[in-house]
């Protein structure tokens, strides 16, 4: 077995549909550390906006991430930040140190994507710009982010969940261009 695969450390990720609220979250990890102590290395939600979001509804996570992507950037690179701000705070609050978030896919018609409001913008500048600012905010607080989802996810014609969906190639050089300029933007 590879060295890096023998020093991997596990990590639980929680679904929406098992949280009942943010204090249940907080005594679930803190059970977690108790048993495991640092062998759980990420507590992880998924949380991009309005439709894809693990404390959606739940008692404890009110008024966070309550607009869809592009709701959100129509408000601006400052309204993007507060809201990653807010939802920070109240993950840290609990333990969570990782999200799924943010979406980089561009709004391209995709149902998976564009259906479900999980976009900024079909304009890859603006989209680079939402995600990255969100992403700065999240990682200010320590909380690691992972971006989503991939090129050619925003103009899927379908779920990908659910079966085998086709990307547009001509759209293809359009979609890369916020992960190209996010991972440029580290380098």
């Amino acid at each position: 077995m590879p060295e890096f695969l023998q020093q991997a450390k596990p990590h639980c990720l929680y679904f929406a549909g098992f949280i009942t609220d943010k204090e249940q979250v907080k005594r679930d990890i803190a059970l977690i550390k108790k048993n495991y102590g640092n062998d759980v290395r990420f507590h992880i939600f998924d949380c991009e906006s309005k439709n894809v979001n693990s404390t959606k509804g739940k008692p404890g996570f009110e008024g966070i991430l309550e607009f869809t992507g592009s709701e959100i950037a129509a408000k601006g690179e400052k309204f993007v930040r507060e809201e990653a701000r807010k939802l920070g705070e109240a993950l840290l609050h609990v333990g969570i140190n990782m999200v799924f978030a943010p979406c980089f896919d561009l709004d391209l018609g995709s149902s998976i994507i564009s259906g479900n409001g999980r976009s900024y913008s079909a304009n890859p500048d603006v989209a680079f710009q939402m995600s990255d600012a969100f992403a700065e905010e999240l990682e200010k607080l320590g909380i690691r982010t992972i971006a989503k989802h991939f090129p050619g996810h925003g103009s899927a014609d379908g779920d990908s969940h659910l079966g085998t969906v086709y990307a547009d190639p001509n759209t293809f050089d359009i979609e890369l261009k916020p992960f190209v300029k996010s991972l440029e933007k580290k380098a």
